[in-house]
C-alpha cells in the first residue's frame, strides 16, 4: 500500500507543478481506502509528503469506500492554493505524467 500511495501523491505532484502550484500549497485532501485496515500504511506514506519543511499539514478526511475505479486500492485528491511553484507544463503534459 506504501508503493500504492507513493504514486498516488507523485500524480499529485505532477498535476500540481504543471499548474504552477506544488505539495506544500495543499490545504485539503480527502483519501479513499477500499479497506481501512490499510489506513497506517498508507498515513505512513502520506505523512512523509505533506506537512513536511514547515509546510502545514492539509485538513484531511479519509473516506472507506467499497470500490474504486479499474480496481485501485487507494485514490487521493486534494484541492490546493494557486501559485507558489512554477507552471512547467501544459494539459497534454500532465496527461503523460499522470498515466505513465
Amino acid at each position: 500500500m506504501a508503493y500504492k500511495t507513493s504514486l498516488c501523491i507523485a500524480n499529485l505532484k505532477a498535476i500540481l507543478s504543471a499548474s504552477g502550484s506544488d505539495i506544500s500549497r495543499v490545504v485539503k485532501t480527502t483519501v479513499f481506502l477500499t479497506n481501512m485496515k490499510n489506513f497506517a500504511e498508507v498515513n505512513g506514506e502520506y505523512e512523509k509528503h505533506f506537512g513536511v519543511n514547515g509546510a502545514p499539514k492539509p485538513a484531511r478526511s479519509c473516506v472507506a469506500v467499497h470500490q474504486l475505479p479499474k480496481g485501485v486500492e487507494v485514490e487521493i485528491e486534494c484541492i490546493a492554493l494557486p501559485g507558489g511553484g512554477k507552471k512547467e507544463h501544459d494539459e497534454e503534459e500532465i496527461e503523460r505524467r499522470v498515466a505513465g
